[in-house]
Order: structure tokens, then C-alpha cells, then sequence
């Protein structure tokens, strides 16, 4: 149960005169290199970044109550998704009454369990004109018709590479993590500075690179209710500021290899995290028991050599 979105200046891919037009901008996208200060070689950067748009989704019944908008450079927080299942449990007791006379608490116990999940809306793509095009989950041939071919034949830059790699595999999109270039401004974060990049200072870096010092953040947020799209295309436009400086800095410190190594592993751990590791259950159970043996057999050989029974799990011991 969800709202029609207002895409205002965004091109909704929808059809194949759409579809045209998406081909012809990727095949216009180009990507920059910087100069380097004695004037030779440079590092190349993306210019065409691409995000995802996802809102939380409630289960009512039969129906799917959708509340808050997110992107993958901003999850909703605690708070928001308390008050997404608040809201859902009003809604429900206000389509269900009826249904909630039959229970002895008005339905309350049916509602208590309601969970909120997040759901992909679509991506979007701004090129190095501004072009921005969205891509709907909705219209899935022609969606993996366009991210296919993007990220086959163009480098992008993404806030969270792994995020909106799992995304595409969600969305039947074929992703080979081995060809695919895609700069990560929180992999070039982490590089930048490693000793604050953790426990949420990544993000603070980030901002930073991406000129989020003017302290409205927070203010500018809380339209996302209000025009999701227009605050979506400004977390793309943030990104890829933050690719730029990003490209800059490392060239700077001469660590731009480990940036592409990494920005690799950041797609790969996305396909992985979506396929799964495989697990042998059996062998590991051979595995648990081999060791258990090992260590009862250590014990003994313990309490042979000191007359007493010992707890090898314990330090002090």
C-alpha cells in the first residue's frame, strides 16, 4: 500500500523511450582524472553515482503499510522504526475493529507482534551532467535491463558499495563482483582516516568529504517525508562530492591501490552477503566432537601430572 511518488525532475524509467534515454546518458558518462601535482598521470574517478531509495514496510493482515523513507547514505534510526509500527498498529485498529471485537483485548496481542522491514523502492542514477533517472523495483525488465548495462560499461561511485550491490541481487540484477567499478566513499573514509573511522566516525568523515558542515543536516532530514525524491538526489549529489575528495586525498597519500583492491572486496562481500556462505553441518559437527575428544584427553593427561582435576577454559588455572 504505497503512495504514487513524485519524481519532479527525476526521469522515471518506465518505458523503452526511457530505457533509450538511459542508454544514451550512460554512453555519454564519462569519469575524471586527476592531475597530479608534477602534472603526470592521475587517478580516475566516477562521476556517476548511484543510490537506493528503500522505505520501511509494515504487514497488516493482507495488506503491506509503508512509512519513512530511507537511502542507503541514511538508514532509518531506532526511534523511526518504533514509530513506523505505531503508526501500523493505528492503521490496523482502524481498519480491523471489527475483527478486534472478537478478541478479548481489542486485537492488542495480534498487533504487538508486528514487525517493521525494509524494502527496496528503486535506484537512482545521477550521471555527470546532473541527470538523474529512477529506476523502480516495480518495472523489474526494464530496471535490470539499465543497472546491467551501467554496471558493465561504466565506473560508479556508491555510499556503502555493499549495500547497493546486495540491493541489485535482491532485485534479480546480474552482478559479476569481479568486473564491476564502483568507488565507495566509506571505503575512501576509512582510508582517509583509519583511526576515527570506526563506531560511527566513518560517517562523521564523510560528511566532512562531502561538505556536510553547515550544521542544517538534521533540519534538511526531516523533509524526507515531504519529498523523498528531492532529498534522495541530494544524498547522491553528497556522494559523489565525497568520491571526489575522496580521490583527491588518497591520490595525496599515495594509497589509491588499496583503495581499488578494496572498493573491490566492498562489492564482493555485497554478491556474498546476498548468496550465502555454504555450510557443512555434518563436517562441522565431526569437527566439534574431534576437538572434544582432544580436550578430554588433554584434561586426563592434566590430572595425571598434577593429581588433581583442572579446568583448561580457565585462565587462572
Amino acid at each position: 500500500m504505497m503512495e504514487p511518488v513524485e519524481f519532479g525532475d527525476w526521469i522515471d524509467v518506465a518505458d523503452d523511450a526511457r530505457v533509450e534515454m538511459f542508454m544514451d546518458a550512460a554512453s555519454r558518462n564519462v569519469s575524471t582524472t586527476t592531475t597530479s601535482d608534477n602534472g603526470v598521470g592521475g587517478v580516475e574517478c566516477a562521476m556517476c553515482v548511484i543510490g537506493v531509495l528503500t522505505r520501511d514496510v509494515v504487514n497488516v493482515g493482507d495488506l503491506d503499510v509503508w512509512f519513512g523513507f530511507a537511502s542507503n547514505m541514511r538508514v532509518a534510526d531506532a526511534d523511526e522504526r518504533k514509530l513506523a509500527t505505531s503508526s501500523a498498529k493505528t492503521f490496523a485498529k482502524s481498519i480491523s475493529a471489527d475483527d478486534a471485537k472478537d478478541t478479548n483485548d481489542g486485537g492488542d496481542s495480534a498487533l504487538a507482534s508486528l514487525d517493521v522491514r525494509t524494502e527496496c523502492v528503486g535506484f537512482g542514477v545521477m550521471f555527470a551532467d546532473d541527470a538523474c533517472f529512477f529506476l523502480q523495483i516495480a518495472n523489474g525488465p526494464a530496471t535490470r535491463t539499465c543497472i546491467e548495462h551501467l554496471i558493465r560499461t561504466s565506473m560508479t561511485c556508491a555510499y556503502h558499495a555493499q549495500r547497493v550491490i546486495h540491493a541489485m541481487c535482491d532485485a534479480s540484477i546480474v552482478v559479476d563482483a569481479s568486473t564491476v567499478r564502483m568507488m565507495d566513499c566509506r571505503v575512501d573514509a576509512w582510508l582517509i582516516a583509519p583511526d576515527v573511522a570506526h563506531d560511527g566516525g566513518i560517517d562523521d568523515v564523510v560528511r566532512v568529504m562531502s561538505n556536510q558542515n553547515d550544521g542544517n543536516a538534521g533540519a534538511a532530514d526531516e523533509s524526507w517525508s515531504a519529498n523523498a525524491l528531492a532529498c534522495f538526489r541530494r544524498d547522491l549529489m553528497r556522494t559523489r562530492e565525497a568520491c571526489v575528495q575522496g580521490t583527491a586525498r588518497l591520490e595525496r597519500a599515495g594509497v589509491t591501490v588499496a583503495r581499488s583492491v578494496e572498493s573491490r572486496v566492498a562489492v564482493a562481500l555485497g554478491t556474498l552477503q546476498f548468496v550465502g556462505v555454504g555450510f557443512d553441518r555434518p563436517t562441522a559437527m565431526r569437527m566439534r566432537d574431534d576437538a572434544s575428544e582432544r580436550l578430554d584427553a588433554l584434561k586426563q593427561r592434566a590430572r595425571a601430572a598434577i593429581g588433581m582435576d583442572i579446568n583448561l577454559s580457565s585462565a587462572r588455572q
